[in-house]
């Protein structure tokens, strides 16, 4: 039965909502079990109990089995509703053993977090709390959850190894610095938490301080705690989840303004060049902080703004990707190439464009907001005068990398039809791709047809379209300062949307003799 149809028998048959089959189980026992996250709460909503018990002695909580974020739900629905995580069955199995073996290997914070906050609800002292996590063969790291030093502290007295590490490398130490907590960091230290320890994934606590600290103050805390004890900002590292070899890398790529700060003046290296043959600036483009930026500025410890890494990237490359204008200004201002290539010949429009359509590449909650900034660093390049026309080593160009997403190829398409119109002629490989989708010829041609319809118009009081697309800076803001012209279009073009946003762009300054 669907969960709209389970709920819709109970409203038509109310007196079922509270049957307890042979065997003990209630309804909410079976939607537990099936994963239906919205059964399970209307069910309690009208009185089901959430802790009972039926002949083999398991509860609700106890009939969820592993599987996907219906599960989660589920979970997170009975705990909060108040249901006992330290009840145990016939089988002398309780939801802290139980969870361990299922479903701790797959997700070990979201599970902590959810089953100690269960934990904190029920009426026990720190002394059980931690016997019962003990029993259960909980690590350290986990019970961290628990946000209570005294329970942690009470399990390594109890004998358990507080460098205890799960199969990536991870200890209580890297935990407390991931969940931000400055009690458990300076409780963990104070206990023989081994301070070097780290992982080839996120590397060391450091590491994961900065990370853990984009928002919020408390990871700063931490740094200082760690760097009073040794470790270095500096300090190479391999980070396979972040494409960084030093904390301090990560805080360039991903810190905000105090981050970055507390780290420049802990001894952050700024002119530091990585393997890759990276500066701070190709991070730093990377960053939505613009502050982070300011404050490379203010250094001045860039003398170059167009250098490039080993594989002739620059700054404008990393901005492209993540979609950073407000840093994209910052670099044009600053001479940084806006058509610089690669040594695979790939320009910051490629790279942007390539950005947008590795929708897999981008976390699934930024995705909506990465993917509008990137629009308008497409936009922005083009009104900046990246070519539309330029190759790969591999022949690609950027229809090549748009033309999957309407989006983003609708807007390379209005720029070739202007190149058609003009007869500046749109490569081989541009008309293939724009004749193998039904959809894209269909755009392109309408766009053609009403450039054609615009050419026609007789509004340009000696300026051709050809002067002005070759015509020189001067030219077009003069062409375009005419409010005269301006009311012409308008008035005698029924859609001129498309047509002012190519000359907004300074498509001449793209197309320069």
């Amino acid at each position: 039965m669907e969960q709209g149809d389970a709920i819709e028998y109970f409203l038509n048959n109310p007196r079922e909502i509270g049957y307890v089959d042979c065997e003990g189980d209630t309804h909410l026992h079976l939607a537990a079990r099936a994963g239906d996250s919205e059964v399970v709460e209307f069910l309690i909503n009208n009185g089901v109990d959430v802790n009972a018990v039926n002949s083999f002695g398991d509860t609700p909580i106890l009939m969820v089995t592993p599987g996907d974020d219906r599960m989660r739900k589920v979970v997170d629905l009975l705990i909060r509703e108040g249901a006992n995580v330290t009840h145990k069955n016939r089988r002398g199995i309780n939801a802290l053993i139980l969870f361990r073996k299922k479903f701790m290997p797959r997700s070990k914070k979201w599970f902590g977090r959810e089953v100690c906050r269960g934990l904190r609800c029920l009426d026990i002292s720190d002394i059980e709390m931690a016997t019962l996590l003990r029993e259960a063969k909980w690590p350290i790291r986990c019970a961290l959850w628990t946000r209570k030093p005294s329970v942690t502290d009470l399990m390594i007295k109890m004998g358990e190894d507080v460098n205890a590490t799960d199969q990536e490398g991870l200890s209580a130490l890297l935990e407390a610095a991931a969940i931000r907590d400055c009690a458990q960091v300076a409780l963990l230290i104070k206990r023989g938490a081994n301070i070097h320890q780290k992982t080839v994934r996120w590397g060391n606590a450091l590491s994961i301080a900065v990370m853990s600290g984009i928002k919020g103050t408390s990871s700063i805390k931490i740094m200082s705690m760690l760097m009073d004890r040794g470790l270095n900002p500096n300090e190479i590292i391999p980070h396979t989840e972040y494409d960084a070899e030093s904390p301090f890398q990560l805080a360039l790529l991903y810190g905000n303004q105090r981050t970055v700060e507390f780290l420049v003046e802990s001894g952050g290296n700024l002119r530091y060049v990585d393997s890759k043959g990276r500066t701070a600036l190709h991070l730093v483009a990377c960053n939505q902080d613009i502050e982070v930026m300011n404050i490379l500025q203010r250094s001045n410890t860039v003398t170059n703004w167009d250098v490039r890494s080993f594989d002739g990237l620059n700054a404008f490359h990393f901005a492209a990707w993540s979609g950073n204008t407000k840093v994209a200004k910052i670099l044009q201002s600053n001479g940084t190439k806006i058509d610089g290539k690669t040594n695979m010949g790939v320009t910051p429009l490629m790279y942007a464009l390539m950005s947008y359509t590795s929708h897999n590449f981008w976390p699934a909650d930024r995705r909506p907001a990465i993917k509008k900034n990137l629009i308008l660093m497409i936009q922005f390049l083009l009104y900046n005068g990246a070519r539309v026309d330029e190759e790969t080593m591999q022949g690609q160009t950027p229809l090549s990398f748009a033309y999957r997403k309407m989006t983003v190829a609708r807007i390379l398409l209005r720029r070739l039809a202007f190149f058609e119109i003009m007869q500046i002629g749109v490569s081989e490989k541009d008309m293939y791709i724009i004749y193998s989708k039904d959809e894209l010829r269909d755009y392109f041609n309408s766009c053609t047809a009403e450039l054609r319809k615009m050419k026609a118009c007789k509004v340009y009081e000696g300026l051709s379209m050809l002067r002005i697309l070759k015509g020189t800076s001067r030219d077009f803001a003069q062409w375009t300062a005419d409010e005269k012209i301006k009311k012409a279009f308008n008035e005698k073009i029924t859609d001129f949307s498309i047509y002012r946003r190519m000359v907004e762009a300074k498509f001449c300054k793209s197309v320069q003799a």
